[in-house]
């Protein structure tokens, strides 16, 4: 879920919106960075102070994936979330596990809650019937696409955020 390194530049995938440009940065001390889009012939220096700053260095990457990408490929905002009722939204409900990560979604006041350990609670806004979207920290935009079986059933979920693209599995249900 993070960058490779190598050659003192970062390198990845980043993901922002329902789309992923590949990416290498120079990430300097304090937030300040400067990454490269070859393939968008984009070259884009962001500073910004992550000392004492409850987003560190998170923000510099919200500020990318939120409005300079989707400025620069002329992508158009996100759509407006669909309603799904109490009984689409329970089937949602449960633990999803990648290794040694681990998350829960719950049902509270009529929506789904993302929580996981060490991060604030995900507020979960379905796109589509199987697409949801959440904002971390009022600017990180997540992405969760769910995997159904035959009979309906979930399986599983591929979140994406910046350089994270994970597949979890579903390990309990409601």
């Amino acid at each position: 879920g993070q960058p490779n390194y190598g050659y003192q530049w970062w390198c990845g995938d980043f993901h922002f919106g329902d789309r992923a440009a590949f990416t290498y940065f120079a990430s300097g001390h304090g937030g300040q960075k400067i990454y490269v889009f070859p393939d968008l012939d984009l070259v884009v220096v962001l500073t910004h102070a992550v000392f004492d700053n409850p987003m560190g260095e998170l923000h510099n990457s919200a500020i990318l994936a939120r409005y300079v990408l989707p400025a620069a490929t002329g992508k158009a905002p996100q759509p407006d979330p669909v309603r799904l009722d109490s009984v689409a939204l329970a089937r949602y409900v449960g633990e999803y596990a990648a290794s040694e990560q681990r998350f829960a979604i719950a049902y509270r006041d009529g929506g789904l809650i993302g929580t996981s350990e060490g991060s604030p609670p995900l507020v979960l806004a379905p796109v589509t019937p199987t697409r949801f979207r959440g904002t971390l920290l009022g600017l990180v935009d997540v992405t969760l696409d769910f995997e159904f079986a035959a009979d309906g059933t979930v399986l599983g979920v591929r979140t994406r955020f910046m350089f994270n693209d994970r597949t979890y599995r579903r390990v309990r249900g409601r």
